[in-house]
């Protein structure tokens, strides 16, 4: 019974040790750097209802950090027509505004929505987000405003 028990005992430590030299070798490093954070943030929002703000300050801002976007209707879903609206204080530029569609990290075809200003002194335009192939659900809109700067937004597509 004894040897029984040490064969079993042995047998263990074998496997245990052949399961830490494979892990140890296999180890290519942490496969997304803020995964904790990015983790919380997407049992958050869906937590939410599964979507980011699609409005409000940038988190990027080159040039006029006061620029507000709104996309609408909401939820944003891909495939629909959407109405972009921007605002931008005291932008005087010397063109239209327009904004740049895209998903970071992705090369993506050109996704343009042109900007018209409205009589209440914000820029609409109409686009449509296409679905991506891979499920990801982030995108970046870019709102370039020629001859001031850019500002950049980040939000989810609902599902």
């Amino acid at each position: 019974m004894k040897t029984l028990v040490a064969g079993i005992l042995a047998a263990f430590a074998v496997l245990l040790s052949v399961s830490v030299f494979v892990a140890e070798k296999s180890y290519d490093g942490t496969v997304e750097k803020e995964y904790y954070r990015k983790s919380l943030d997407y049992f958050r929002d869906r937590e939410r209802g599964g979507a980011l703000a699609a409005s409000g300050a940038p988190q990027e801002a080159a040039g006029n950090p006061d620029v507000l976007l709104d996309i609408s209707p909401k939820p944003v879903r891909p495939m629909k027509e959407l109405t972009f609206s921007v605002e931008a204080p005291g932008y005087q530029g010397d063109g239209r505004p327009w904004i740049d569609l895209g998903m970071e990290g992705m090369r993506m075809p050109p996704n343009r929505v042109d900007l018209a200003k409205d009589p209440d002194g914000r820029y609409r335009g109409k686009g449509i987000l296409v679905r991506c192939r891979s499920g990801r659900k982030t995108w970046t809109a870019t709102v370039h405003l020629p001859g001031t700067g850019h500002a950049v937004f980040s939000f989810d597509v609902a599902d």
